[in-house]
């Protein structure tokens, strides 16, 4: 017999006003912690945070459970609805349900480059392409502003082109956009 519980009925440890269980977590070792807490509470439990409460799921059958794409639905709703023209056909990736025959086959073409090893693969890159910013950021002299949304889209191109592609634009070297981003 399955039991379904609320969420207000899924154990976890008390939590402090504003602080939530901050203080139950060790920050030099959190997966320790949250080991701990698992054992005390079981294999699903709840913590709060300033943001709200979190469910940690723990156990090598529940997360694969959890990250069996096989069950679950993506249903469009709202604003992503919204592009979908009158004849319902999708328009691209985010806007297709599950079901529609361009959602798979564009899911099975990024299963690949968005799988862990990938990942792996990708973060001395991405570790690369942050320390420039970082040191284009140690070059400015005291007092000069920082643009931070230009910063970030520099960053998150040359992330993508040196990740996705294999080239730089090495925008933190530039005094202009490179032509490609001029377009």
């Amino acid at each position: 017999m399955t039991t379904t519980l609320g969420l207000d009925e899924i154990p976890g440890p008390r939590g402090l006003p504003l602080l939530g269980n901050l203080r139950d977590i060790d920050l030099a070792a959190p997966l320790d912690s949250l080991q701990r807490l698992a054992r005390e509470y079981g294999p699903i439990y709840k913590l709060s945070t300033p943001a709200g409460d979190r469910l940690v799921v723990s156990g090598p059958d529940l997360v694969a459970d959890l990250v069996d794409d096989t069950r679950f639905d993506k249903l469009v709703t709202g604003g992503l609805s919204e592009l979908k023209p009158r004849s319902g056909e999708s328009v691209g990736l985010f806007s297709a349900e599950t079901q529609d025959p361009l959602w798979q086959r564009a899911h099975s073409i990024l299963m690949a480059p968005f799988s862990l090893q990938a990942m792996r693969d990708y973060t001395p890159m991405m570790v690369d392409i942050a320390e420039q910013l970082v040191e284009k950021w140690a070059r400015l002299n005291p007092g000069e502003e920082v643009d931070v949304p230009a910063d970030m889209t520099r960053l998150t191109l040359d992330t993508i082109a040196l990740c996705g592609f294999g080239y730089r634009f090495n925008s933190f070297y530039r005094d202009t956009a490179h032509p490609f981003v001029r377009r």
